[in-house]
C-alpha cells in the first residue's frame, strides 16, 4: 500500500451558547479544525484532523508534506517522520507540528483500516475500554457569575454525568475564581475532583496566594498557573497544591529541563503539538520512568482528533487521568452519528478498523461553507487579558 495524495479541508462549526467562552487570552466562540485525508493505491482513505495554524500558510506547509510522503508505505512510521521532520528545525513549530500531527493520525487510521484492526490494537491492545472525560466550566462572556459557573456544572453532570471538572481561568480575579472552586466543592461534594487552568496569567505572588485560597479543597492539579518553570519551582516551596503543565513542557528538551526543578506533577500531552500519537506514547513512558504523572491535552477538537485520543488512551495503561472533553460545548461535528457522546462520564473507544468514525458528507459541506466566511480563532479581548 503506498501513498498516493493527501487532501485537506477546512472547517468551522460554532459554539452551542451564543455567549463567547471566555479564557485568560480571549474569547471562544467555535472551532477551527483541518479535516487531512490520506488516499492510497489500494482505495484506503485515512482521516487526520488538525490545528490549521493559518488559512494560508498550513496550505504551503502541507504541500511540502506532500511531496515528501507520496509513494511512501504509510507502515514506514519512523522513515515518514524522518521524512517530514527536515529540515530540523520544524519541529520545534507548533504550526508544523500541528499539521504533522494530523498527518501521522491518517497513518494510523490507514494502518488499521489495511489490517481490519482498531488503532488501539496497534498501539499496544486495550488495556481499557473507555475513557474518563472531563466537563469544562467557562465564564461566558461579560456577564457569566459564580453561581452561573455551578449551575453550568451541575447541568453537565444530569446531562452527562461527569465526575471531573474544569474551571478555566485567569479571566476574573484570581480570589473570585478561588471563591468559585470553592462554591463547586460546596455543591457537588467530595468525591468531584476540580482542576483549573489559568494559562500562565498569574505571577509566582498571586499564583502562592492563589494555592493558600484552595489548600484545603483538595484540587486534582493547578494547571499552567504562572509563566515557565523556574516560576513553577518557587511556587512549589509555598504549596502542597498538585502542579500540572501543558504549556511549559511541549517537547522533548523542555521535558529534560523540567526534571530536575522537581517542580512539575503532572504533565499534559497533547499529541497535536508533540507529533502524533506515537510520540506521545513515548512520553507517557518517560513520565511512567520518571514517576510524573501523565494526562492528555485536547484542543478544542472534533470527532477524529477525540477517536485518535481514546486509541491512545485505551492502549496506555498510565493514562489515569480523565481528559477535557469539548464535545458538548461545540454545535456540531464532520463524523457520522455527531460528536463522540458521553455517558456517566466516560466516552467508548471506536472499535472499527482505523479509527472507527467516517467523515458525514452533509456535515462537512455544512461546515466547509462556513470556514469560508469564519475563521474561529481566540478573539483577543482587553477586558479579559491580564494587566
Amino acid at each position: 500500500m503506498k501513498i498516493t495524495d493527501i487532501t485537506t479541508d477546512l472547517v468551522s462549526v460554532p459554539l452551542v451558547k451564543e455567549a463567547g467562552a471566555e479564557a485568560s487570552f480571549g474569547i471562544k466562540r467555535g472551532t477551527t479544525r483541518l479535516i487531512i485525508q490520506v488516499h492510497t493505491d489500494e482505495g484506503h482513505v485515512g482521516l487526520g484532523e488538525a490545528w490549521p495554524y493559518t488559512r494560508q500558510d498550513h496550505l504551503v506547509i502541507m504541500e511540502r508534506y506532500r511531496e515528501r510522503l507520496i509513494g511512501r508505505s504509510p507502515f514506514d512510521h519512523e522513515w515518514i517522520w524522518k521524512l517530514m521532520d527536515k529540515p530540523r528545525g520544524w519541529m520545534w513549530n507548533p504550526g508544523f507540528l500541528a499539521l504533522m500531527s494530523g498527518i501521522e493520525i491518517a497513518l494510523w487510521d490507514l494502518m488499521g483500516k489495511a489490517v481490519g484492526k482498531p488503532v488501539y490494537e496497534l498501539l499496544g491492545g486495550k488495556f481499557r475500554s473507555k475513557h474518563p472525560v472531563t466537563g469544562t466550566l467557562y465564564f461566558l462572556e461579560k456577564t457569566s457569575t459564580v453561581e452561573d459557573v455551578v449551575a453550568q456544572a451541575k447541568e453537565q453532570i444530569a446531562a452527562h454525568g461527569y465526575t471531573t471538572f474544569k474551571l478555566k481561568g485567569g479571566v476574573r480575579p484570581f480570589q473570585e475564581e478561588a471563591r468559585c472552586l470553592r462554591r463547586l466543592r460546596e455543591e457537588l461534594g467530595p468525591y468531584v475532583n476540580l482542576r483549573t487552568d489559568p494559562n500562565g496569567v498569574w505571577s509566582v505572588e498571586e499564583t502562592i496566594r492563589f494555592c493558600a485560597m484552595v489548600e484545603d479543597l483538595d484540587l486534582e492539579w493547578l494547571e499552567d498557573p504562572c509563566a515557565g518553570l523556574d516560576a513553577f519551582a518557587r511556587v512549589r516551596e509555598k504549596t502542597k497544591v498538585l502542579l500540572c503543565t501543558n504549556q511549559y513542557v511541549m517537547n522533548e528538551r523542555e521535558f529534560a529541563a523540567a526534571l530536575p526543578l522537581r517542580a512539575v506533577d503532572v504533565i499534559r500531552g497533547d499529541f497535536g503539538w508533540w507529533g502524533g500519537l506515537w510520540r506521545t506514547k513515548k512520553l507517557a513512558a518517560a513520565c511512567e520512568y520518571t514517576g510524573l504523572g501523565f494526562a492528555m491535552h485536547p484542543p478544542w477538537d472534533l470527532g477524529i482528533y477525540t477517536a485518535a485520543l481514546l486509541h491512545l488512551a485505551a492502549s496506555t495503561p498510565n493514562l489515569t487521568y480523565a481528559t477535557d472533553y469539548f464535545g458538548t460545548w461545540i454545535s456540531g461535528d464532520v463524523i457520522k452519528g455527531g460528536y463522540i457522546p458521553v455517558k456517566d462520564g466516560f466516552c467508548h473507544v471506536p472499535d472499527g478498523p482505523g479509527l472507527g468514525v467516517e467523515l458525514d458528507p452533509d456535515a462537512m459541506a455544512e461546515y466547509k461553507a462556513i470556514a469560508r466566511s469564519k475563521w474561529y480563532d481566540m478573539e483577543v479581548d482587553p477586558r479579559a487579558m491580564p494587566g
